[in-house]
């Protein structure tokens, strides 16, 4: 994490390292081998948890998907993305690296208070530029939405993000479920994969979305 800990510097400083750190990742050509989904095999199992929700509120999806786990650490957002790409669980320090220059680089592009933003849904409350900042580069801690648009930003895909359906808990449509753009992504891209955001606690009334896991369609799992 040396370069997570470089790019905590000040604004201008960071910059620059997020600059250098990119033209060094491109100039080593690093980046781990993909998977496509007929070929993926998963670090991990289906999430009882995540299972329950989808039983209780949307059961017919079940049909079709089930939800990989991802451990509870704080990670799971940057765990569910390289499970999806790369079959693994275990490169979510590179995944929030490459997600921490994108927004280093982009700045107004995730700085909520810019007419720029990638993310314009009022409906959505997103942290200060520099909370998000900290957060992304700090192992453990949670991510926003927003913080999706930066790690498909940098790996320059599609994905669908999906809550169960909203009206089952008793609120709006969810400004969860949608197609996650990034920046200069094309939007006709087919989704590459679908982030479920889940709870840790499916049984109470109100369940918390606390908890994102990958959704993979049943086809592709090995048995």
């Amino acid at each position: 994490m040396w370069c997570a800990c470089r790019l905590r510097e000040k604004p201008t400083a960071a910059a620059a390292t997020a600059s250098s750190v990119s033209k060094l990742l491109a100039l080593y050509r690093f980046h781990p081998a993909t998977v496509s989904s007929q070929d993926l095999t998963f670090n991990g199992y289906i999430n009882k948890d995540a299972t329950k929700l989808m039983q209780r509120f949307k059961g017919v999806v079940l049909d079709k998907y089930n939800p990989l786990a991802t451990m509870s650490d704080g990670n799971c957002t940057y765990r569910a993305v390289p499970l999806a790409l790369f079959g693994v669980q275990d490169l979510h320090v590179y995944v929030r690296v490459l997600a921490a220059l994108e927004m280093l680089s982009f700045a107004q592009s995730y700085d909520i208070k810019s007419a720029s933003c990638v993310l314009k849904d009022e409906r959505i409350l997103t942290s200060q530029y520099s909370v998000l900042l900290q957060d992304v580069l700090t192992v453990g801690r949670f991510a926003e939405l927003i913080h999706l648009y930066a790690i498909i930003s940098a790996f320059n895909v599609t994905f669908t993000s999906y809550v169960p359906p909203s009206s089952a808990v008793g609120l709006a449509t969810s400004p969860y479920s949608t197609l996650v753009v990034g920046r200069n992504v094309r939007p006709s891209s087919e989704p590459a994969f679908i982030v479920m955001w889940s709870t840790l606690t499916p049984d109470v009334a109100s369940p918390v979305f606390n908890h994102v896991v990958l959704l993979l369609e049943r086809v592709h799992l090995r048995l």
